[in-house]
C-alpha cells in the first residue's frame, strides 16, 4: 500500500483493510469466560460472517449454531473439564481457536446427548 502524507508532514503507511456491508472492520473478535453452574459463556463478534453456520467443537462435543444478521453469536455452555479448548470453524473454513478455565466444572456431573440426523421430539 502506498504511504500518503499526513497534516503534519510525515508519511502514514496505509493498510488494507476489509470491511463488513455495514462498514465494520472485518475482524473477528472471540471472548470466553466461566459463568456460574460450571458452564462457560462465549460471545462471538465476526462482521464479515455474518448469517454463518459456526461449529463450536469442545471436549469431544459438536454443536452447530447460525450467527446473527451482524454476525454476533452468544452462547452458554456446560463445561466438562476444568481446561477446555475451544475450537470455533466456519462454513467458509476459517478457525478460530480458544480456551477457557472452569474451576466449577467438577461440581457437576453432566450427561450429553449427541446424534446426527432428523430427530423427532413427542411429549
Amino acid at each position: 500500500m502506498p504511504a500518503i502524507p499526513a497534516e503534519n508532514g510525515a508519511m502514514v503507511q496505509m493498510q488494507n483493510r476489509d470491511y463488513s456491508a455495514l462498514g465494520a472492520v472485518c475482524e473477528a473478535a472471540v471472548q470466553v469466560a466461566a459463568v456460574a453452574g460450571g458452564m462457560f459463556r462465549l460471545d462471538l463478534n465476526t462482521p464479515c460472517f455474518r448469517n454463518m453456520r459456526v461449529d463450536v467443537f469442545w471436549s469431544n462435543m459438536q454443536v452447530s449454531f447460525l450467527t446473527s444478521v451482524t454476525g454476533v453469536l452468544e452462547a452458554t455452555l456446560p463445561a466438562f473439564e476444568t481446561e477446555t479448548d475451544i475450537r470455533l470453524m466456519f462454513e467458509n473454513e476459517v478457525e478460530i481457536k480458544t480456551s477457557v478455565t472452569q474451576e466449577q466444572s467438577t461440581d457437576f456431573r453432566r450427561v450429553a446427548l449427541n446424534w446426527r440426523g432428523p430427530l423427532f421430539f413427542r411429549p
